[in-house]
């Protein structure tokens, strides 16, 4: 037995389970990251800013993904042996929440530039009627 983060007795894990966490995890990461490069297509009007993106957010993926299978010492193509349709449909799900999360972020951020500009103007305003 060994002891997990919450302080319960659990059964020791597997290579092959931890792997399949580790790589799990990389496959939620990699969803969020198609997202990212999915929204910069969309939403950008600049080419260069999407292909840098793209490119950036590939990079980093695969060299996350190839660092942590050297340091495991696990075989070339591990991600994928690894990966089951389990760890992949809560990858998608928790791939979601996150986006839902990031949106209701930038709704927020947006209102607090609205008021933010609001306040600008009225301060200006105010300093244009009164003076310095």
């Amino acid at each position: 037995m060994t002891t997990n983060i919450m302080g319960d007795e659990v059964e020791p894990i597997t290579q092959k389970e931890f792997a399949s966490f580790v790589f799990g995890y990389l496959n939620c990461v990699g969803e969020m990251i198609g997202q990212t490069i999915h929204m910069a297509d969309k939403e950008s009007p600049n080419a260069e800013a999407r292909d840098f993106t793209k490119e950036l957010a590939a990079t980093y993926m695969a060299t996350v993904s190839q660092d942590i299978q050297k340091k495991m010492n696990l075989p070339d193509g591990a991600f994928h042996k690894y990966m089951t349709k389990d760890i992949q449909n809560a990858c998608l799900i928790i791939a979601r929440e996150a986006s839902h999360n990031i949106d209701i972020l930038d709704t927020k951020v947006n209102e607090l530039k609205e008021r933010m500009d609001s306040y600008k103007h009225e301060r200006n305003e105010w300093e244009d009627n009164h003076g310095n």
